[in-house]
């Protein structure tokens, strides 16, 4: 029960962040303009790096990028997510909210970058698909079996369904999820290629060490003794 109750919590905190983050941040024009062209040409690169550029704007850079290419909503979720693993959760609801057919693949996709996250992701994706939640469920299970008790768990709790319930749906869709999960993995294999090539946003730190380069500038001798008398 207490393992139950502390799920709960994460999924809440998830789901409340992820909707407090759409309400609030918003992508510039000229930002969207070049997220959209990124994602038309299939430039996953230039979307890594608009999102390790722009941290905090990560679910609306997915959204975009996944309106404009939705065929590429498995990649997108997984690209970004790999630049915020924290925001895994969030960013996989985004874009499985504008490409929900696709929940079961993008959910797999982003917990083969982010194994750690597996059962906010299951969670946050079947709430925003819920009846791809089976799928969702079978296909994440089978990426990081070793949390599959706690992907149930989350899953579960998240759309107010028995365990059981969530456990039988996953089987059901085990072998959709399987294939998910198969093709999830080629996926996070380019992305992780990908996501190496991104330069990190430079943070200036304010204790920055002092320069300690010897002064090897040659000195001139001055001088300063006082001369009188205008004989000299």
């Amino acid at each position: 029960m207490k393992t139950r109750s502390l799920l709960l919590a994460l999924v809440v905190s998830f789901l409340t962040a992820f909707s407090f983050a759409q309400e609030t941040a918003v992508l510039s024009e000229e930002l969207a303009a070049q997220v959209r062209a990124a994602a038309q040409s299939g430039d996953t690169r230039a979307i890594a790096q608009a999102v390790a550029d722009h941290p905090g704007l990560a679910t609306q850079i997915a959204s975009v990028a996944t309106a404009a290419a939705p065929q590429s909503a498995a990649t997108i979720a997984a690209t970004v997510s790999a630049i915020v693993p924290a925001q895994a959760a969030q960013v996989a609801a985004a874009v499985t909210t504008v490409a929900p057919a696709q929940a079961a693949v993008i959910a797999a996709a982003v917990v083969t970058v982010v194994p750690t996250q597996a059962a906010a992701v299951a969670a946050s994706v079947s709430v925003a698909a819920p009846s791809q939640s089976g799928a969702v469920t079978a296909a994440v299970s089978a990426s990081v079996p070793a949390s599959s008790e706690q992907i149930v768990s989350a899953v579960a709790t998240a759309t107010n369904t028995s365990v059981e319930s969530v456990q039988a749906q996953s089987t059901a869709n085990a072998s959709v999820g399987a294939a998910a999960a198969q093709s999830a993995a080629t996926v996070a294999a380019n992305v992780v290629t990908v996501v190496s090539t991104v330069t990190p946003t430079p943070t200036v730190s304010n204790d920055a060490p002092a320069n300690n380069t010897p002064d090897n500038t040659p000195k001139t001798d001055v001088d300063t003794t006082t001369r009188s008398g205008s004989g000299e």
